[in-house]
């Protein structure tokens, strides 16, 4: 099962052209996923690749913000792109941009725990680090990266783009198309 999402919201033509280059390369992680015996050792990649999309889709989310002034962002008020505005390195970093996604309610459509989903995710991301200096979750890889985070980072993922999608797009051509989710 795949899931389509109008590109039609990103702000940098090469983002697009990154994300789909990553969304290919999830293809072929999800093809080998298949393989029940190789589940185990493809979660954290399928998980820590997914993550890195979703701080892809924020950082442009808020470069728009901060750099498409003509434009603006379609049911974003506009006091809050001012504020982005007015201090642009608050959101330099994936935390910061949920921390002012939720401060201003930009993904409260997607549920009462999606911040706290997508936090969940990032510190999934963060934890490519084999040492795990920060002790976020268990101490095994093995558990760490389990079947439901992985789910929960495809929902996140799928939410977020999804909702930009529908409520933020541009009012320029789409040149990135259509992203393809493989899950």
């Amino acid at each position: 099962m795949t899931t389509q999402i109008e590109a039609n919201f990103l702000g940098i033509f090469k983002i697009g052209d990154n994300i789909q280059y990553n969304l290919d390369a999830l293809e072929l992680l999800y093809d080998l996923y298949n393989d029940v015996d190789k589940q185990l050792y493809l979660r954290k990649l399928i998980i820590v690749q997914i993550g890195s999309l979703l701080d892809a889709v924020l950082y442009d989310f808020f470069f728009r913000a901060v750099n498409h002034t003509i434009e603006g962002i379609d049911n974003v008020p506009q006091d809050l792109i001012d504020e982005i505005q007015d201090n642009p390195r608050r959101a330099d970093k994936l935390d910061k941009y949920i921390r002012f996604s939720q401060d201003h309610g930009v993904f409260d459509g997607l549920g009462p725990d999606i911040y706290d989903e997508m936090n969940e995710l990032r510190k999934l991301r963060n934890r490519i680090h084999i040492q795990n200096e920060r002790r976020d979750f268990e101490a095994d890889d093995s558990e760490a990266f389990s079947e439901r985070r992985k789910e929960l980072a495809e929902r996140v993922l799928s939410g977020v783009m999804q909702t930009l999608s529908d409520n933020h797009a541009r009012h320029v051509e789409n040149h990135n198309g259509i992203f393809v989710l493989p899950w």
